[in-house]
């Protein structure tokens, strides 16, 4: 026989990796539980402190993601956003509007940052993808996400039983919903075969633009219209290595960086009461 003492605990797991891309910090975010806001921070920290001042941007990798706390994924955006809407929550009820506006010290001090998402990154992943690409502070590349942005809540039956009831979707600080859309990167992968290619036509302006305009005019309930926007960029559920060259070479090269967010940049930040008004009827 062999006796063991064992301690009850409650163990959070870890859902940050961290590792060195050359002068680049690689972050690895596998879900979003009660403490993905602290361990990255922990980790961008380990970043700061192997290398130094060399250090030239982050990569947050949020491929195969699939979601978990919303205040996480708030938490996580507000490490890299001084002010600016981070997500907000519609449906019919009055009390299913709230809005999550940024207020954190930006961790990264203004250096470039990049997010790496595909058809597996949900939820809580394509909040802080949109948030940080909405607010022009990273550039998102890979392929379409999910599409998971809807809310729920369960209510008590009086038999005991219990419904679960999805009554508001997610929006985009731009306005757009993330539900049966997702988020659509500002550099596509899905289409290119080599880095040099990508590079090439984002210097010579031929990198497709993000079409914000109908993504951010088009109803939650156009179903078509929606799987229309997806096909722009069709979802990928595989990690592409090519993903990442791609994000090395952004983040060192601050114009490049510029160029790349510009894609993405959306007609206008944020609804004001009308338009989510309008963008709210089915």
């Amino acid at each position: 026989p062999l006796s063991v003492a064992t301690t009850r605990a409650h163990v959070v797991a870890e859902t940050v990796v961290y590792r060195r891309e050359g002068d680049v910090g690689y972050f690895r975010i596998y879900s979003f539980n009660s403490e993905t806001a602290e361990s990255l921070k922990r980790a961008v920290a380990d970043a700061e402190q192997e290398i130094g001042p060399r250090l030239k941007g982050l990569i947050i990798d949020l491929r195969d993601n699939p979601g978990g706390l919303l205040n996480q994924s708030v938490a996580v955006s507000n490490l890299f956003l001084r002010e600016g809407r981070v997500v907000s929550t519609h449906g019919r009820h009055p009390d299913s509007h709230q809005y999550f506006e940024a207020s954190g010290d930006d961790i990264a001090e203004g250096k470039p940052i990049a997010v790496l998402v595909d058809g597996n990154s949900a939820s809580a992943a394509e909040i802080v993808a949109a948030a940080l690409q909405d607010n022009g502070r990273a550039v998102v590349v890979g392929s379409n996400t999910y599409g998971k942005g809807t809310v729920q809540t369960v209510l008590p039956l009086p038999n005991q039983g219990e419904i679960t009831l999805t009554w508001a979707r997610f929006h985009a600080p731009s306005g757009y919903t993330l539900h049966h859309l997702g988020v659509l990167p500002s550099v596509c992968t899905s289409i290119y075969r080599n880095a040099d290619e990508v590079m090439q036509d984002l210097r010579t302006g031929r990198l497709p633009q993000v079409p914000t305009d109908r993504r951010n005019g088009v109803k939650p309930s156009d179903t078509k219209a929606l799987e229309a926007l997806r096909k722009t960029c069709p979802a990928r559920e595989q990690d592409n290595p090519l993903d990442v060259e791609i994000a090395v070479r952004l983040v060192s090269m601050p114009e490049m960086f510029a160029s790349a967010v510009r894609l993405a940049e959306p007609p206008q930040l944020g609804l004001n009461s009308e338009d989510e008004s309008l963008a709210l009827t089915p």
